[in-house]
Order: C-alpha cells, then sequence, then structure tokens
C-alpha cells in the first residue's frame, strides 16, 4: 500500500510490478488532503466510532456483569444473535425512525446506528471475563458489608480492565470499519473515513470498488436491460442512418486529429457535462448494446482514445472518471491495451487520473448507458474504456 501510494498512475499499470517509485511522488497525498476533506472524514470517524465505542462500554460493561453472575444463558444466545445479524437488517427501520425524527445526515443518527455493531461485541466479551472472575472475592466483599454496587465498582470492575480493555478496542476497530450504515445515513458533511476511502485509497481495491457500487445513478438510471425500449430503438435507427450518411467523409480542418471524422466530432460537441462515451474494441457487441454506433475501423482503441483526449474534457471530479474492462477470472492483471490507455491518458496531462475497472456485464450495462459507442479496429483483448465528459470553462485558442 505504501508503494501504491506514492506511484503515479503509470506506475501502478506497469507489468512486470514497479515495488520501489522512481521517482516517488507526494501528489495522491496532496489530493487525498486537498480536495476530498479527508480531515473532516478523519474527524467524523473518531466522533461516531468513539461515542459508539464509549457507550456501549457504559452499557455492556454492567450488563455483561449482570448477564455473568445471574447465569442468564438464554440472554447471551440473543446477544449473539444480535452480533451475529447483518446490518443491513437494521438499516431500513433505523432509517425510517431517523427520518421521523428529523436525524439523518447527523453524527448523532451514526453513533445510534453503531451501537448494533458495538453493544454486542462489549456485552458479550465482558460476560465471558466476569464468568473467569472467582466469586469468593465478591463473596467477601458481601460478608462485610458491601452492596451490589459496591461489589461490582471496587471488586469486580478493577479485575475486568483486561477484558474492558480488549472489548474497546474490537469494538473501536468493528465500528470504524463499518462502510454500510456510513454510505446511507451520511451526508455530505457527516461522511465519514470508511466511506471516503472508495475515493482515495488504494488505487487497485478503491477505485474498483468505486466503479462497480457507482457513485452517480445516472450510470444506470434508464438503462434498459433488454434492448427493447422503442425510444431507444428509434435513436439506434437515427444513429445508423447519420452513420451511412458520414461514412464517406472526410475531416479537411486544421488542429483537428485525423482519426475525428464529422459524425465522431459532432458527438464529442453534443455531450453534455456527465455524458458517457464508450470506445471499444472490434469484438465488443455495440450493434447490440450501443444506441448510437461510430464506426472508426482504421485504428485501435488506445489510438482513438488520443484522438478524443485532444478535444474530450475528462470529468476529473468523478472518481473515477474513466473506466476499463476487467479481465474474466483475473481482476488483478492489466491488459496491453489498457496500459496504452493509461500512456494515452499521461501524454494529455491526465496520468494522475485513476482509471477504474468493471466486471464485463457491468461494463455492458454502463455502454448501454452511455451517449455513444465508438467501436474501433482494435484486435487485442479488453481493448474497452468508458470516458465521463467534464466541463470547459473558458476558450483556448489553439496554436495552429
Amino acid at each position: 500500500m505504501l508503494s501504491l501510494s506514492l506511484k503515479n498512475e503509470i506506475e501502478n499499470f506497469t507489468y512486470p510490478p514497479v515495488f520501489i517509485p522512481d521517482p516517488p511522488t507526494l501528489k495522491n497525498y496532496v489530493h487525498v488532503f486537498t480536495e476530498n476533506s479527508m480531515g473532516l472524514y478523519f474527524w467524523n470517524s473518531v466522533v461516531v466510532s468513539g461515542g459508539a465505542t464509549l457507550i456501549a462500554l457504559l452499557v455492556g460493561v454492567p450488563a455483561g456483569y449482570g448477564i455473568a453472575r445471574l447465569n442468564a444463558q438464554k440472554l447471551t444466545v440473543l446477544i449473539l444473535i444480535a452480533r451475529m445479524t447483518p446490518a443491513l437488517s437494521y438499516l431500513i427501520p433505523l432509517f425510517t425512525v431517523f427520518q421521523f425524527l428529523g436525524l439523518n445526515n447527523t453524527l448523532t443518527a451514526l453513533v445510534i446506528t453503531h451501537l448494533v455493531i458495538t453493544v454486542p461485541i462489549v456485552v458479550y466479551i465482558m460476560a465471558g471475563y466476569f464468568e473467569t472472575l472467582p466469586k469468593e472475592l465478591e463473596e467477601a466483599a458481601l460478608i462485610d458489608g458491601g452492596s451490589a454496587w459496591t461489589l461490582f465498582r471496587y471488586v469486580a470492575l478493577p479485575l475486568a480492565r483486561p477484558g474492558i480493555v480488549v472489548g474497546t478496542i474490537l469494538a473501536f476497530i468493528f465500528s470504524w470499519n463499518n462502510f454500510v450504515f456510513g454510505a446511507v445515513l451520511a451526508g455530505r458533511a457527516t461522511r465519514h473515513a470508511a466511506r471516503s476511502r472508495l475515493q482515495c485509497a488504494d488505487v487497485r481495491a478503491a477505485r474498483v470498488g468505486t466503479a462497480c457500487g457507482g457513485s452517480d445513478r445516472r450510470h444506470t438510471a434508464g438503462a434498459d436491460p433488454h434492448g427493447v425500449h422503442p425510444e431507444g430503438n428509434r435513436r439506434r435507427i437515427d444513429g445508423r442512418r447519420r452513420q451511412r450518411a458520414h461514412k464517406k467523409t472526410t475531416n479537411m480542418l486544421r488542429g483537428i486529429h485525423p482519426l475525428l471524422g464529422p459524425e465522431l466530432l459532432a458527438t464529442l460537441a453534443e455531450m453534455g457535462h456527465g455524458d458517457e462515451l464508450a470506445i471499444v474494441d472490434a469484438n465488443f457487441p455495440a450493434a447490440s448494446v450501443g444506441r448510437r454506433v461510430i464506426e472508426v475501423r482504421g485504428a485501435g482503441s488506445p489510438a482513438v482514445l488520443a484522438a478524443v483526449l485532444t478535444l474530450f474534457p475528462v470529468d476529473t471530479s468523478v472518481v473515477p472518471a474513466v473506466v476499463t474492462m476487467e479481465v474474466v477470472d483475473d481482476p488483478d492483471a492489466v491488459p496491453e491495451p489498457v496500459a496504452d490507455f493509461a500512456a494515452a491518458m499521461s501524454d494529455q496531462g491526465l496520468g494522475d487520473c485513476e482509471i477504474g475497472r468493471l466486471e464485463r456485464q457491468a461494463f455492458y450495462i454502463r455502454a448501454q448507458a452511455a451517449f455513444a459507442i465508438v467501436r474501433t479496429g482494435e484486435l487485442r483483448p479488453y481493448g474497452n474504456v468508458l470516458l465521463i465528459k467534464g466541463v470547459i470553462n473558458r476558450y483556448e485558442p489553439g496554436t495552429g
């Protein structure tokens, strides 16, 4: 992880892997702390996990002592079942209650939900630990006139410090690593580190999670899984008619890459902020998946990507804004076209832009919802890449 954090995107895709960065870069750390409010996310995690752990200790330690001394085995089983129950089982009722109370997007709601994690851990650990303590010490204190509170406070509690330390550590770790509650209940101001790790952690793991999870609903909204929607069919027919009309037209403009024909130029111009463009290889089922297909048969996918990037602004505010198709049965492999994609992006000043990966069927779904698909003559497998369009805030005249 340390090596990955000190390397740029090109070195992360290099095969064989580069273990010692040359030269190392701190741009990844600068990006994390300047553009992702990591300080706020870290503090929110400390508040939520620390608060949930503290409350769990206040409730769980006395509860564990009572269960141990009363030999309440059935209650112990109930606590164990609560610990084994998936967190998603609590999510919907808690979300409904917090929405009614107006507590959504607050740290208070997160602390309360994390009690589902921390309290069972502390109770179960402390109940087992108190059972190991000799009862004779408490009986002696009871003979000397001690009350139930005295037995707990001055006899059992000091002896249980090792168990309290273990319960505190485990409860804090499990609370810190929880993602589900924060992903649903946390807003922008209450987001914590576990959720933000999808955007700024390990470039080979976190960006895949973000790509598969989908950070923007537009990636899947409106996509027809069977491709039989009448509006989609109409768009496909219109797109193919325009394709035939421009098929023999060549580009005769200065400063325009020769691979950017009139139809592709018009498509790039029509796309708006957030629209997606898929550049695929010759084996990709573009005609059956895409609603607008543009043929660029005379070049490979990396060459077409390099040409598109001369005009196409990538939305770097979305992580990842560039997505490729992962290798079946070997998700960690880096195919040759993907390495060429990274090199083309680096040539256009996008070396720091993260490249995500999607499972093949998930990539098909994203491509189906894309604004257009550019099919190339690339014959190497996995020569597929998907871009999200950004914005242009000023006019920059060409030098030619």
